[in-house]
């Protein structure tokens, strides 16, 4: 093999950057006895590592089971029937590569989204900042997170209810978050106004818009993801990777005998539970057992919620019926929770168990603080400045002075604007316009920061906005 393909981690999958990846397979000494077949396969599995470690792992266990069945008779004696499996194999693969890319056929791929027009994200972030809080710190100084109050079509879209989904974007710097955050927004849209309609192998399956919402938003991290561990490993990480799973699972809600009325819930403290009425007409009546079972997801992720759920509830429901229907017993109930329990955490794998959801900084509590006085020099500077700003761009910038500290684990909206304005472009501009209007006689004249001006004012000041910048298109 060349010594530039990467190892992957999955036996037979290679990677190089030119032809992305491949399955890469040499068969046993006993094929060369029939010239007719192949002596190695190496076949393009496309440029999504999710989906391709999910088709090397399927490819793995196929090939297992047809070198064990194909000996040195077969070999020379059944030539066109070894050959016609390899084909199937081959067909089967890229079938499933030609269907899942209809995702980002129907709407845009995360790199592609990042250069439309931020216009419409950056007016709905306005919008849902005078709502609620949209960025957010756990702690002051700490990592901003996204946190989506999804709209109704949202809902009807994933298939999901929930009121809040706290997103880490992976950064600690305002205007980054800022940025991110309309990403975000442009993403919700597409996602609410392009439906998956074309998608032959699970039209219009929530897990699949679920998984692009996945996709869009680790687009929206400066690392683009890589450092998160946000889906267990033995779930489907892209929604290229989930449209394969799902064709091989092809669960049948229909089918189940206890769990095909299952509720998704999402608690007050933010985790995720799945609710299964027990009221199948094959169970009996058991005055000791309620009414309905609820299983702790241990996730307040939507999106982890799905995917666990679409992974486990084949077995749950064979669980429930073994425990409540096949074999009986006075601790039935127990017996049965405890092994869905156990299920839940095999399944999340390495994820811990996730903690209720952080409380949101208040919204008012920026106007129900007193305000600290501010320093002579501070006041000066933003007298002087006053005379070059517009009205509405003069308020913006106070607004950023008289922030009460007690409101700083929310985050400003409204950062990426464009219109708005840096303290270092005000400043410029400033002198700029008194130079050429004559007012200072000597262009070295400059502006100086009073000395006592405050750590937090200083840090309030490198934060003020970039005049006439456009919105960063990635």
């Amino acid at each position: 093999m060349s010594k530039r393909q990467s190892k992957t981690g999955v036996q037979h999958l290679v990677y190089q950057a030119k032809t992305g990846f491949q399955y890469y397979l040499t068969f046993p000494k006993h094929f060369a006895l029939n010239p007719q077949l192949p002596a190695q396969i190496r076949w393009s599995l496309g440029y999504d590592e999710a989906l391709a470690r999910n088709l090397a792992a399927h490819l793995n266990l196929r090939f297992k089971q047809f070198l064990q069945k194909t000996n040195e008779d077969r070999v020379r004696f059944s030539s066109h029937n070894v050959l016609f499996e390899l084909e199937e194999l081959h067909h089967l693969v890229q079938q499933n590569l030609e269907s899942t890319r209809m995702v980002w056929r129907i709407r845009p791929s995360p790199s592609k989204l990042a250069s439309i027009d931020p216009t419409p994200g950056y007016e709905r972030l306005m919008r849902e900042c005078q709502e609620h809080p949209v960025l957010f710190t756990e702690e002051p100084g700490g990592e901003i997170h996204f946190a989506l109050f999804p709209s109704q079509k949202l809902t009807k879209v994933l298939n999901i209810g929930f009121t809040r989904f706290d997103w880490p974007l992976g950064t600690r710097d305002p205007a980054v978050a800022n940025s991110a955050a309309i990403y975000i927004y442009n993403a919700i849209t597409a996602l609410e106004t392009l439906p998956l309609t074309g998608i032959r192998y699970a039209p219009g399956h929530p897990l699949v818009s679920l998984m692009s919402f996945y996709e869009y938003l680790c687009f929206a991290r400066p690392d683009q993801g890589r450092n998160l561990l946000h889906i267990p490993p033995s779930l489907p990480q892209s929604a290229y990777a989930v449209g394969f799973w799902l064709n091989q699972q092809q669960v049948d809600i229909d089918s189940l005998e206890i769990c095909g009325r299952f509720v998704v819930v999402q608690e007050e403290s933010g985790l995720y539970s799945l609710r299964i009425p027990l009221s199948h007409p094959r169970l009996k009546a058991n005055p000791q057992r309620p009414s309905e079972i609820n299983v702790e997801l241990l996730t307040s992720s939507p999106i982890v919620a799905l995917l666990m759920i679409q992974a486990t509830l084949i077995q749950i429901d064979k669980i429930l019926l073994q425990s409540f229907v096949e074999h009986t017993s006075t601790d039935a109930y127990e017996r049965a929770m405890q092994e869905i329990s156990d299920l839940i955490r095999r399944t999340l794998g390495p994820i811990l168990p996730a903690e209720p959801m952080t409380s949101l900084p208040e919204l008012a509590a920026a106007n129900d603080a007193t305000p600290a006085p501010q320093d002579p020099g501070t006041l000066a500077l933003l007298s002087a400045l006053s005379s070059v700003l517009p009205e509405a761009q003069k308020t913006k910038l106070a607004t950023l002075f008289d922030t009460p500290a007690s409101n700083d684990r929310l985050i400003p909206a409204g950062l990426s604007n464009p219109e708005q304005l840096n303290f270092a472009a005000l400043v410029n501009e400033f002198e700029e316009r008194q130079i050429r209007e004559g007012a200072w006689s000597n262009p070295r004249t400059r502006i100086q920061q009073p000395q006592g001006l405050r750590d937090e004012i200083q840090q309030r000041l490198r934060a003020a906005l970039e005049l006439h910048e456009q919105v960063p298109n990635s």
